[in-house]
């Protein structure tokens, strides 16, 4: 009789096995179908195509000198982004959380300030850089970082991967 559970054991372990096999198998092929590069998308095109979000106009009509952005001592970039935006500084929420970019700047102390309009979304800590998520009509919403020194020469930055500082 010990000798039938045994076989009886290994069966269902076999069995069990086998199922765990097919299960991961079949998971992994409907995985493949659900997850896609939505970067390199031929019907994204977010490298392949122009951006025409609110930060792309700004930066044609800084390059063209229709615009100026000039820099704040104490906010920087921030008051003339959010005119040339026509971002309202009502809009201004304040945001102790550290799920940003830059977390170590944030505290209650200093919080992340975030302004927005229908388009855009703008977001700086004091002492870090701005923060931008801008609605692009075919791409999508496309982040860009705006260093705060007034040294820099190229405004904005789309951003592509780990923002370095």
């Amino acid at each position: 009789m010990g000798g039938i559970h045994l076989s009886i054991g290994l069966r269902l372990a076999a069995v069990t096995a086998l199922g765990v096999l097919v299960a991961t198998t079949v998971g992994r092929a409907q995985l493949a179908d659900t997850f896609f590069d939505a970067v390199t998308h031929p019907a994204i095109g977010y490298l392949r195509e122009p951006p025409a979000d609110a930060i792309a106009r700004l930066a044609r009509a800084i390059e063209d000198g229709t615009v100026v952005l000039t820099f704040d001592e104490q906010s920087g970039y921030l008051p003339a982004l959010l005119d040339a935006l026509d971002i309202p500084v009502e809009s201004q929420l304040l945001v102790f959380s550290k799920t940003s970019l830059q977390s170590p700047l944030i505290d209650p102390g200093n919080p992340r300030a975030i302004f927005f309009n229908d388009a855009t979304v703008v977001a700086w800590p004091r002492g870090g850089f701005i923060e931008i998520a801008a609605q692009d009509p075919q791409q999508g919403t496309m982040f860009y970082l705006l260093p705060q020194s007034p040294a820099c020469r190229r405004r904005h930055h789309r951003a592509r991967g780990s923002p370095r500082r």
